[in-house]
């Protein structure tokens, strides 16, 4: 029942929370979390891009969170350049429209349970409800939520 109520909180969380997502300067990821959550969040997050962009045009760039030692945005570029998709590492001289902007957001609902929200500017956002097992690893619970843009 708790873990039910958890992931419809998620769900009102990122429905009130997905419109300003993309408007963040960067991504983020809260300084609770550590490094190894980012191995735990990144594979749902690539594979949703995969489903959403085609690989071959597609130059990816995914917006860092400025927090020392996180590990989500380099495990995402990771998984996504294993895919065969192109990583930028920098904005600077690139035309705005070929690129790709990947922004998420990594941050607790409570002791035991975080929200890992993402999205693209272009295409639409997406939300995960991760819990921390007993072994301290953060495992998907609940269902992938998606919000296209315009609904």
């Amino acid at each position: 029942m708790r873990c039910a109520a958890l992931v419809f909180v998620g769900i009102g969380l990122m429905g009130s929370g997905c419109a300003t997502l993309t408007q963040q300067p960067a991504s983020y990821v809260d300084e609770s979390m550590k490094a190894s959550d980012g191995q735990a969040g990144a594979p749902v997050v690539v594979q949703w891009l995969a489903k959403e962009l085609p690989v071959g045009p597609t130059l990816v760039y995914v917006e860092p969170s400025g927090s020392e030692g996180e590990g989500v945005g380099k495990a995402i570029a990771d998984g996504l350049r294993a895919r065969g998709y192109a990583i930028a590492t920098a904005t600077e001289g690139v035309e705005a429209e070929k690129l790709t902007r990947v922004q998420y957001s990594l941050s607790p609902l409570d002791r035991a349970t975080v929200l890992l929200r993402f999205g693209t500017a272009s295409g639409g956002q997406a939300a995960q409800v991760l819990r921390r097992g007993e072994d301290g690893q953060l495992v998907p619970i609940g269902p992938l939520t998606v919000r296209k843009d315009g609904q």
